[in-house]
């Protein structure tokens, strides 16, 4: 499978176009146009229904009444979900088939030559490589079945995760992906839909490497995870402080001590405040 990689930047190879808009419409992403009149921008909702790479357009369901007259010029869409809006310029194409649309708002749209995806926001994240014991999580497949793995990295919108074996023969698109359940360290349960985002096989180890975004998180499920991950922070930053005193003393350097201990230091900046006491 041709690894989608959904972050900061430009998608404009068709196929992974076509990928994005194919996902886009599984998970019922809130979509949009632009409508400018003078000096007045207006924001209109509507709904992406289906794409169609043949021909080279997508269908959407919304209110065009007021751009019927403008069918030739470029329109500004943008489609959102959680914490990735990815943006782009097209033009209407036609009005649906009157047989084949879901209503009489539907209408064809060119695909676009280059879709801009940007993170709306920085979550925060932590690497569980170093835990003492491993989380555990169950993807299950939008087509029935389930793919076992391990956490390696998780945040407040994704998580990355490992599975030991090749899936490359089992996932062949980026829909195959509905649904995770994680089990956490302190024995809650995590569960939420997720977007498979993109997949890397390591050969030589005979892994899969996953990272997806949570969608449908409950509020519930989103506290949850903000705990575990700030626990998790906390947990680190001691481990870190408690290894930079052992160091210290080990050195008898305990004049010193006081450069480590400021609250919230990385590793690196007490060792870098460290040096600067010793000038």
């Amino acid at each position: 499978m041709t690894a989608l990689n959904i972050t900061d930047g430009s998608i404009t190879h068709r196929k992974e176009i076509i990928q994005l808009f194919q996902m886009a419409i599984a998970k019922q992403w809130q979509a949009s146009y632009l409508f400018v009149t003078k000096n007045h921008v207006t924001s209109h909702d509507l709904k992406l229904t289906s794409v169609d790479a043949r021909d080279g357009t997508f269908y959407v369901d919304g209110e065009f009444d007021n751009l019927l007259k403008k069918r030739n010029e470029s329109l500004m869409f943008r489609a959102q979900s959680g914490g990735l809006s990815v943006v782009f310029k097209s033009r209407l194409s036609k009005a649906a088939n009157s047989e084949t649309a879901i209503s009489g708002h539907e209408h064809q749209v060119d695909l676009p030559y280059e879709v801009r995806c940007t993170q709306l926001r920085k979550s925060a994240r932590v690497n569980l490589e170093s835990l003492a014991e491993e989380v555990p999580v169950t993807l299950y497949l939008s087509m029935g079945g389930r793919i076992d793995g391990t956490v390696i990295d998780i945040s407040t919108s994704g998580a990355k995760v490992r599975v030991n074996r090749d899936l490359s023969n089992e996932i062949k698109n980026l829909q195959v992906l509905d649904s995770c359940r994680i089990s956490l360290p302190d024995d809650s349960v995590l569960q939420a839909g997720v977007q498979l985002m993109d997949m890397t096989l390591d050969d030589e180890c005979d892994t899969t490497t996953l990272r997806c975004q949570f969608s449908d998180i409950l509020s519930n499920n989103e506290e949850i995870l903000e705990e575990f991950i700030a626990n998790t922070q906390d947990q680190a930053e001691t481990t870190e402080l408690a290894i930079a005193s052992s160091l210290a003393e080990r050195l008898q350097i305990h004049h010193f001590l006081p450069c480590f201990t400021v609250p919230g230091m990385t590793m690196q900046s007490r060792w870098t405040s460290a040096r600067r006491c010793l000038e």
